[in-house]
């Protein structure tokens, strides 16, 4: 598979989205739509790569304000962090998918991170390659990230009690 990526647009300086604002991706989205005349029914737009879910939304809304319906033509969507609104946003079917991340794993290795230095033992570590801040590599505790999509959203968000149903289908 190859990725083209019309707008060119691949370093960083470039495709930041100023605060992480979902309205600022939106004018960026809206205005990529545009100069590139991406259409639902002509050139279409097959996927928007997001930092996190933040950025997702103000995608969603400008592939929606372009014409874009929820099926099998949207683009893939993708985040990252498991927000409310994109877990509705998948349900809804205008993102793919999000990464959810356990935070009470986390909430854990860090109480026995901080136990840890507070009795001056070793602190355990899973990570002691990855993170290189050009001064030395930092031993680091890595939770699995999970993808979450329209398949399994229930299995690791509901039953996990993570998210309720009734928050996901609440319209506010």
């Amino acid at each position: 598979m190859t990725v083209n990526i019309p707008s060119g647009q691949k370093e960083l300086l470039l495709i930041c989205t100023i605060n992480w604002s979902p309205e600022n991706a939106r004018e960026r989205m809206a205005s990529l739509i545009s100069s590139h005349g991406y259409t639902p029914l002509s050139k279409n737009l097959h996927a928007v790569a997001c930092v996190n879910d933040i950025i997702a939304q103000g995608v969603t809304l400008a592939l929606l304000d372009a014409g874009y319906v929820p099926g099998p033509d949207f683009p893939i969507v993708t985040g990252l962090d498991c927000t409310l609104e994109s877990v509705r946003n998948i349900v809804a079917g205008t993102q793919s998918m999000t990464i959810y991340w356990d935070t009470s794993i986390l909430a854990r290795q860090a109480v026995i991170m901080a136990n840890a230095i507070i009795k001056g033992e070793d602190v355990s570590v899973n990570d002691t390659s990855t993170y290189d801040n050009l001064s030395k590599l930092i031993p680091s505790f890595l939770c699995i990230p999970v993808v979450v999509d329209i398949a399994n959203y229930k299995e690791i968000l509901i039953d996990s009690v993570y998210y309720t149903m009734d928050e996901i289908y609440s319209n506010s």
